[in-house]
């Protein structure tokens, strides 16, 4: 099984600070599965 991603704690997102605010996208790392490659 595999581990959740560092970069997103297995979220599959991660918050990224905007001028409008933050906001939540995809994490690039592990493509919003939420799972380390």
């Amino acid at each position: 099984m595999a581990d959740n991603c560092p970069r997103c704690n297995g979220k599959g997102v991660v918050r990224v600070k905007t001028a409008g605010g933050d906001k939540f996208v995809t994490c690039p790392n592990c493509s919003g599965t939420g799972k380390a490659k």
